[in-house]
């Protein structure tokens, strides 16, 4: 009775066995009869969710996080576990209080979990934390597509340019150009689409300007 090791291996062997009712009874008594950190919960936790007993897993993952509440590994776990149930808002404030405790770079999955939940405003809020600057400009054109907010995305383009990311990346350009045609700045519009080179890219583009070209013709349509 007092090899706890060999009640650990039972229990790990429960999980591989997909016996996770078997497993959670094994994990309370293994817990109870060992001199458990908030490691233990953790791992048993993990191994748990990633078996598919998600239910069981944030169970002890949500113990390990009362024991550590500092500790952001504990955080960052129990949010990707509920993430993983599309739990976003869950999650979210979870991974939120995780940044908040000093890991910095928590802020960008926080709100990125946000968008996921809907709560573009409590993203954007997040995103002025982020240190990485093309981190914060990429999420910051995300949230502004997703609220249908064209001209901050068309504001942004001095920022883009600035860091790079205009030139490294072909789908931030055509959104920039697609912000600029909803605006109905076809000038713009066509000097961005003018650096587009992959093929699927170019076919949008093309369709943007068959657009600008049929506003022109029957401006009353657009």
């Amino acid at each position: 009775p007092q090899y706890t090791e060999l009640l650990r291996r039972k229990l790990y062997y429960a999980i591989e066995l997909k016996l996770y009712k078997v497993a959670s009874d094994l994990g309370a008594a293994y817990l109870q009869r060992t001199d458990a950190g908030y490691e233990d919960y953790l791992a048993l936790g993990q191994a748990l969710v990633r078996s598919g007993s998600e239910e069981d897993g944030l169970r002890f993952l949500e113990l390990a996080r009362l024991r550590a509440p500092g500790v952001p590994v504990s955080g960052v776990e129990l949010a990707r576990a509920y993430k993983s149930r599309q739990q976003f808002r869950t999650a979210a404030s979870i991974m939120e209080r995780v940044a908040l405790f000093g890991e910095s770079e928590a802020f960008v999955e926080a709100a990125e979990l946000y968008r996921a939940a809907g709560e573009n405003l409590q993203a954007l809020a997040l995103n002025r934390f982020i240190v990485d600057s093309q981190a914060r400009l990429r999420q910051r054109l995300a949230i502004a597509l997703d609220m249908r907010d064209y001209t901050t995305v068309t504001a942004m383009q001095r920022d883009l340019i600035r860091s790079g990311l205009l030139r490294e990346d072909e789908n931030i350009q055509y959104a920039l150009a697609y912000a600029h045609f909803k605006e109905g700045n076809f000038k713009k519009t066509q000097k961005v689409l003018a650096g587009l080179r992959s093929p699927e890219l170019f076919r949008k583009g093309t369709a943007l300007r068959d657009a600008m070209n049929r506003c022109e013709d029957t401006p009353w349509s657009c």
